[in-house]
C-alpha cells in the first residue's frame, strides 16, 4: 500500500489500514483460485463470460471447502458407529466363543 499523506486524519488513516488488511487477506484466496481452479484463463466470451468464470471458480472453491469439512465429520461419525457396534456385539461374540469351547 502507498504511504499515507500528512493531510489525512487519524480516522481516515485507520479506515485505509483496515481496507488494506482486508485486501491482503483476500489476495491469497484469489491466488489459489487462479492456480487451482483454472481462473487464470477465461474460455467464455465477453463480460458475461468473465462473470460466469468467476462464479464457477468461487463455487468450486466453496464446494471444496465444504467437502473437506464434511470429510472430517464423516470419519468422526463412522468411528462412533464402529465403537457403538463393537459394544453392542461384544456379548454376542463372547457367547459364540464360549459355545465353541
Amino acid at each position: 500500500p502507498k504511504s499515507f499523506s500528512k493531510a489525512l486524519s487519524t480516522y481516515r488513516k485507520n479506515k485505509e489500514r483496515k481496507y488494506f488488511r482486508k485486501r491482503a487477506g483476500i489476495e491469497p484466496v484469489i491466488g489459489h483460485l487462479k492456480e487451482d481452479h483454472r481462473l487464470s484463463r477465461n474460455y467464455y466470451k465477453g463480460i458475461t463470460g468473465d462473470e460466469i468464470n468467476v462464479m464457477l471458480a468461487a463455487a468450486g472453491f466453496n464446494f471444496k471447502r465444504m467437502m473437506n469439512k464434511w470429510k472430517s465429520s464423516f470419519w468422526l461419525f463412522l468411528e462412533k458407529i464402529i465403537v457403538f457396534l463393537n459394544r453392542q456385539l461384544r456379548p454376542i461374540r463372547d457367547s459364540i466363543i464360549l459355545q465353541t469351547i
